[in-house]
């Protein structure tokens, strides 16, 4: 998937729904958001059992870093539908980064919807995102920052370049 498609999927929901909470985002696309022990590896998964979405988090998870990673997983959700990466990770030898980073991209997007972009080390920490994860995006900034929608309230959401996407807002 493009970064610019990363970007204006965040983009449309949060002015689609007119929020960037990733909770109530989560309740109006009727994913359930379950708190349940998880492997030490995960803090989140996404989970699509017979139809039903998922956004399971690790218990006792705490804000703002608990925002992050329900958006995070809500990014799988709407970009990688079909895909499980813990599983492909646990059984397979394909490399899921790809996801994992447009997954970072869409949480961070939608967390700083209508505010300024700014992606300093601090503000990136004030919104939960992991120090490795937050200090790649404040390195490369500059290269994210062209694909921003300059004018989100002129969108309608046929405007969308993935069809597929726009099926699951």
């Amino acid at each position: 998937m493009q970064i610019s498609q990363v970007i204006e999927t965040a983009e449309l929901l949060a002015k689609k729904h007119g929020t960037k909470d990733p909770f109530a985002l989560c309740d109006a696309l009727e994913i359930d958001v379950v708190e349940k022990d998880l492997p030490s590896s995960l803090f989140g998964l996404a989970y699509s059992p017979l139809g039903y979405r998922y956004v399971v988090l690790r218990p006792n998870l705490e804000a703002p870093f608990r925002d992050f990673v329900c958006a995070h997983e809500l990014g799988h959700h709407l970009l990688h539908p079909h895909v499980v990466t813990f599983f492909i990770e646990e059984n397979t030898l394909f490399h899921t980064g790809k996801f994992e980073w447009e997954a970072h991209l869409f949480s961070i997007r939608l967390l700083t919807w209508g505010e300024a972009q700014h992606w300093s080390l601090s503000a990136l920490a004030e919104l939960g995102v992991p120090p490795k994860v937050a200090l790649r995006f404040a390195e490369n900034a500059n290269a994210y920052f062209p694909y921003f929608t300059k004018g989100v309230e002129s969108w309608q959401a046929g405007e969308l370049q993935n069809a597929a996407i726009n099926g699951l807002m």
